[in-house]
């Protein structure tokens, strides 16, 4: 019997029970194997042959036959690097991202709205703040939170992820005053006259909200795992709707692991690998487990690190001051904490994936890399998150340890306009550098970051093929790509960012079935409308668990 035959034989609830036939046809088969396809033939889970309608017709002339006429079928978007647990969790709170949202005054409107819904010992928590849009690219102010939420405590967490506001209430919940010092690797901002004035960044924020990363208990009571399987769920039918068939939640500790697992046992039907924070490290290797660990479902993909702020934040740690200010950034660990982590990881034998945005960012990941590769020590295949900003330096060091790069798809696109006015068009022409990487021969993986972006993997494909804002202004023009070349970051290259891509990223024999059905031929549509191409369906498992 045979690999595939054996894997049927197990069941459950994502498997088919019994090896079934299925002969899928369409215009355009992209399998990212070879010449493109005109039909495949799917054996249980797996594809089990591609080439002409004719032959396919003639190697399974019994099979159910799902004919999708002139579509372009291709394998499933893989996202690797977003935030799939930290969407569930703010189901709870309000999303201050929508469009109307674009004045001081609407936005205090909306979170007043919102406060008034709470109970009385409610938190009024607010997330994807965008300050460019909505406090005319002046951060909102502890009083001015204050005046909107008087009775609750209060934070506002920007689209970046990475700072905050809080009132004061919040501040007195997590024990800060003017007297108090923020931690290593994190900052409190203050007015002034030295005050507090409700700026968290980093620690201080993970504190607050993100519990895979807070010291101790995070300071807003999370919801129960439990009440957030149903918007695991919802969320990934939202993924399946954008043709997406595997994410990467690049944030994950013991809670988000459980709501994982809670949301695989209600069939989960789409695949996850997970990242665990490095504080969760030692508990990873106290058990023997390290990267790889699971299955196709859900499984462990490496340890998640931090270096630096975020580039929509304007906090990362770059060379050159941001535009029109001598600020350059934040830099959240110090060279001997990031080595010593570096050094763990590998003697545990686990992948790190390390955030590292600007060049000193990425330049001290490099450093503590290389230090390990000298000492003899069989190097994994590490990822750097984000990669945002790259010299030909870099690049080449890059090369060298062999590492891959997981950079942002859809910035360009959805910040554009805000990253020229802090970077300059000049630095845009090293961000997000897809062209100058995989030129070098460097595996790059698509990436959304959403709830830090949007989502769709097509939005991100229009991205780095135009490199264009969604004002129509260019943002780093020499490193667009061809659709061919696009659409491989978001199958093969995110497949071998988590180390599947002997069974992923691909439609050839024995890979997954996984793969999305797209309206018309996606390699000639008009560049500047491919994030408007409709997903007809989406198939994980050989299974069709979405149609439009």
């Amino acid at each position: 019997m045979d690999h595939t035959a054996t894997m049927l034989e197990s069941g459950g609830p994502h498997v088919p029970e019994v090896a079934h036939l299925v002969l899928v046809t369409a215009a355009r088969i992209v399998t990212q194997a070879g010449p493109d396809a005109e039909a495949m033939v799917l054996f249980g889970d797996r594809v089990l042959a591609t080439g002409s309608a004719e032959q396919m017709s003639r190697l399974a002339p019994d099979a159910p036959r799902d004919d999708y006429g002139d579509a372009t079928v291709v394998p499933g978007f893989n996202d690797a690097h977003q935030h799939l647990t930290m969407m569930a969790a703010q189901t709870s709170g309000l999303d201050l991202s929508a469009p109307q949202l674009d004045s001081p005054d609407a936005l205090a409107a909306a979170i007043t709205r919102h406060a008034a819904s709470l109970p009385a010992d409610g938190w009024m928590v607010a997330s994807r703040y965008d300050h460019v849009r909505s406090s005319a690219g002046q951060r909102l102010t502890r009083a001015e939170l204050d005046a909107a939420v008087p009775d609750h405590p209060a934070i506002v967490v920007h689209i970046g992820a990475h700072w905050g506001v809080a009132n004061s209430l919040a501040l007195a919940a997590a024990g800060l005053d003017d007297s108090s010092v923020a931690p290593p690797g994190g900052e409190l901002g203050r007015d002034a006259d030295g005050r507090l004035d409700g700026f968290v960044s980093e620690q201080p924020l993970f504190d607050f909200v993100y519990p895979s990363l807070a010291a101790g208990e995070p300071i807003v009571p999370p919801t129960p795992v439990d009440e957030l399987v149903p918007a695991i769920l919802a969320s990934a039918e939202k993924m399946l709707a954008a043709g997406i068939t595997s994410v990467c939640d690049a944030m994950v500790g013991p809670r988000e692991l459980q709501l994982l697992q809670g949301a695989r046992d209600r069939g989960l039907p789409l695949r996850v690998n997970a990242l665990l924070t490095f504080p969760h490290l030692p508990a990873l290797t106290e058990v023997g487990l390290r990267d790889g660990f699971g299955d196709e479902w859900l499984r462990i993909g490496g340890i998640k690190a931090f270096v630096d702020g975020a580039v929509a934040g304007r906090s990362c740690a770059v060379a050159e001051p941001f535009e029109g200010t001598d600020d350059t950034g934040l830099l959240t660990v110090t060279a001997e904490q990031l080595q010593d982590l570096v050094g763990r990881a590998t003697a545990a034998g686990t992948r790190l994936a390390v955030h590292a945005n600007g060049e000193r960012a990425i330049e001290m990941v490099l450093d503590a890399l290389e230090r390990v590769a000298a000492t003899g020590v069989l190097m994994l295949r590490h990822r750097i998150e984000h990669c945002s900003i790259v010299t030909p330096s870099i690049v080449e060091r890059m090369k060298r340890l062999d590492l891959i790069a997981v950079p942002f798809g859809s910035y360009a696109y959805f910040h554009g306009d805000k990253l020229l006015q802090w970077y300059g068009a000049d630095r845009l022409e090293r961000m997000f550098a897809h062209r100058s990487l995989r030129d070098a021969g460097i595996t790059v993986a698509g990436s959304s970051d959403y709830p830090c972006g949007p989502w769709e993997p097509l939005l991100g494909l229009q991205s780095c093929v135009t490199r264009r804002s969604a004002t129509g202004r260019d943002v780093g023009p020499s490193q667009r790509l061809s659709v061919r070349e696009a659409l491989e970051l978001y199958t093969v290259g995110s497949a071998a960012s988590s180390g599947e891509d002997g069974v992923k990223g691909r439609l050839a024999p024995g890979f997954l079935a996984d793969f999305t059905v797209l309206d018309g031929d996606l390699m000639t549509v008009d560049p500047d409308r491919i994030g408007a191409v409709r997903v007809r369906a989406t198939w994980v498992g050989g299974v069709r668990r979405w149609a439009a």
